[in-house]
């Protein structure tokens, strides 16, 4: 089963994902996404990945 995840920020903060890959019983790795302010990013979860964590980071200084 995969269901969709949809990270949109939308509010004018950037948002950072960490995700895990790897099929079950394999080695995993885990890699960092930026969803960038003012833009939406779609994650597949499924057995081969899984979401860690979602925080909403510090604007940039213009």
């Amino acid at each position: 089963m995969t269901t969709k995840v949809t990270v949109d920020a939308h509010a004018g903060w950037p948002v950072e994902v960490t995700a895990r890959y790897g099929e079950p019983d394999q080695p995993k790795s885990v890699s960092v996404h930026i969803v960038e302010a003012g833009s939406a990013q779609d994650f597949y979860i499924h057995s081969g990945l899984e979401i860690l964590n979602v925080r909403e980071l510090k604007r940039q200084a213009e």
